[in-house]
């Protein structure tokens, strides 16, 4: 963890101070303060002091005694430690040679001397030099040579979410606003004319299925239609409802001045979007803001799905590769299996799903974990060994839910199955959330069994019940909070708080960590669970709209305390998506 204290000016140098390893065994413990100035555009300098191993190569002051034993179970702040002890310097500059070269030199105040005593390296020199090459923008190449003794080379790709954009993607531009005469707009004859009405609902699903858009059902009045929308592409939800609505506007009759469109998840109708056609004519080439003025954003009206209207195919799938990974591992710190994964949904009715996935293995390494940590809990995790190993080919999920409305402001579902790798049975979950509330509250109760290693049909015979009350809370700036109280599949009872960082473009960096009454002892190496999340929109790397994404979640070590189902469908992240709060985030696209 760093903080940038100061900023650089012109002449006062960028300031940092930082900890490292500052909660684990303190192995790698270590804090500094540095400071880095670039004297030219071509020539830049740091110099900074620093404790525990940046201390330990020519200390020259001491800021009094810092323990040295390690800390088994790690995991707690270790204040005693932070500041104190040995202090020494450390340094270095780097010149820019053109726009896509630099020279680094660096002299070190880590002396490394665990890694020395135990032979694992040998350190000649304080002196480290590199050369980094940019390749393109985000892609740099390195080689350096290290402690007078070592080689060693990498690539790095890296980005900044929150200066990435939206991408434009590769899909077709929208059609354009129709702009209605004075005539058109007064002509009432299409109410008389059965054929012409009857017509309209079928024009206007051909036309949407252009746009990659699915109509759930239409009902239309003489100056008013109703549109239930499903997206299945567009992650940028206004961009959908800007399409969507541009559609309505050449395909329905003049005299129609109110556009409300529905968004439907999974059945559920999630909110109303209403806007007056004269303001998508007059407004079609003016900021988006100009029509978030004028647009309301309300509960979702009672309007039922009409089964002869609705085009949303009964069945979707998908077969493509699959990654899963292990890290962290002492014996092999990265394992990770390429899989051929199969996925379906089968909607049986409006808000009733029978979803599966199915995986084969095609290459990796997962099956050849061997290590098995002694767990003063059940195995609700830490068996993840038995299953890589066993689960060649199988069923990932395979579930039963149905979706509903129970009343204004309320979402629920009802999942049977197998519910996720190691667990099936039964998950009911009731979410509020009012339409314009950065606020949301949701329960959740399931009762479990453990699955075979298989991963098959089997069950084995721990059974538990778990449950969590849930807070969800928009912050503003972009954060986002999330409180789970609950127990957890080892029978403890605790809380899970997360922070997430969330950006307009769908990137998303959250943290996480969850206390319960499980003791550090008995919880093990870590004393309680935590890590961070990164979210990527798969649309980034495809070029194109896309809705999926690609989630990394990192432990430091998993273990069985504080362990929760992994549930695919849970409603918050569905509903909050077309709600006012994160539509007003995302309004800049509703013109795209």
């Amino acid at each position: 963890m760093r903080y940038q204290v100061l900023r650089e000016g012109r002449y006062r140098p960028a300031v940092t101070i930082g900890l490292q390893d500052f909660a684990g065994t303190s192995l790698y413990g270590a804090e500094y303060i540095v400071a880095s100035k670039s004297l030219t555009p071509q020539l830049r300098v740091t110099g900074g002091l620093g404790w525990g191993r940046l201390g330990t190569r020519n200390p020259f002051a001491s800021t009094g005694a810092r323990p040295t034993d390690l800390l088994e179970q790690g995991g707690v702040p270790s204040y005693d430690r932070w500041f104190r002890g040995d202090m020494a310097a450390f340094g270095g500059v780097e010149w820019a040679v053109n726009d896509r070269l630099t020279l680094k030199a660096e002299y070190s105040s880590d002396a490394f001397s665990e890694e020395v005593s135990n032979g694992l390296l040998s350190s000649k020199t304080a002196w480290n030099i590199g050369v980094d090459y940019r390749i393109a923008e985000g892609v740099q190449a390195s080689v350096v040579a290290l402690q007078g003794t070592t080689i060693g080379a990498q690539i790095t790709l890296h980005t900044n979410p929150r200066s990435t954009g939206v991408p434009g993607g590769t899909e077709t531009a929208p059609a354009p606003v129709y702009r209605r005469t004075a005539p058109e707009r007064r002509d009432l004859g299409w109410q008389q004319d059965s054929g012409q009405k009857d017509s309209l609902p079928a024009q206007l699903a051909q036309a949407l299925n252009r746009e990659r858009l699915v109509m759930d059902g239409l009902t239309l009045s003489a100056d008013r239609a109703t549109l239930r929308l499903v997206n299945p592409v567009y992650a940028s939800e206004p961009q959908a409802i800007g399409r969507s609505a541009r559609i309505m506007s050449r395909i329905l009759p003049g005299s129609i001045e109110t556009f409300v469109i529905v968004p439907v998840v999974n059945g559920m109708a999630m909110s109303a979007i209403t806007l007056r056609r004269s303001d998508l004519e007059n407004l079609e080439n003016a900021p988006a803001s100009a029509l978030l003025d004028v647009t309301r954003i309300t509960a979702a009206p009672d309007t039922a799905r009409d089964p002869a209207q609705g085009t949303t195919p009964a069945l979707t799938w998908s077969f493509g590769p699959n990654l899963r990974y292990s890290l962290f591992d002492p014996d092999s710190p990265v394992r990770a299996d390429l899989l051929a994964t199969a996925r379906a949904d089968l909607r049986l009715a409006p808000g009733l799903i029978l979803s599966g996935t199915a995986s084969k293995r095609l290459a990796g390494n997962l099956d050849s974990i061997g290590r098995r940590d002694a767990s003063a809990l059940p195995r609700v995790r830490t068996d993840y060994a038995l299953y890589a190993r066993e689960g060649d080919p199988s069923i990932d999920h395979l579930t039963l839910t149905h979706y509903m409305r129970p009343g204004r402001d309320l979402y629920a579902r009802v999942s049977a199955g197998y519910l996720e790798q190691m667990y099936a049975g039964l998950s009911a979950e009731l979410l509020w959330k009012p339409v314009d509330s950065r606020l949301a509250l949701g329960i959740e109760v399931n009762q479990v069994r453990q699955r075979d290693f298989n991963q098959l049909f089997g069950l084995r015979d721990y059974e538990v019940t778990t449950g969590h009350v849930s807070a969800y809370y928009d912050l503003g700036q972009g954060f986002h909070g999330q409180l789970d109280i609950g127990r957890y599949l080892a029978g403890d009872v605790g809380a899970t708080f997360s922070l997430d960082r969330e950006f307009a473009n769908g990137w998303r960096l959250g943290v996480f960590a969850t206390l319960t009454d499980v003791s550090p002892e008995d919880f093990g190496e870590g004393s309680f669970d935590k890590g961070f999340r990164i979210t990527v929109p798969i649309g980034h790397v495809l070029g194109q709209p896309s809705r999926r994404q690609g989630n990394l979640t990192v432990r430091p070590l998993t273990r069985d305390g504080g362990a929760r189902l992994d549930l695919r469908d849970r409603l918050y992240e569905q509903v909050r998506d077309y709600h006012r709060p994160e539509l007003e985030k995302k309004w800049g696209r509703v013109w795209r």
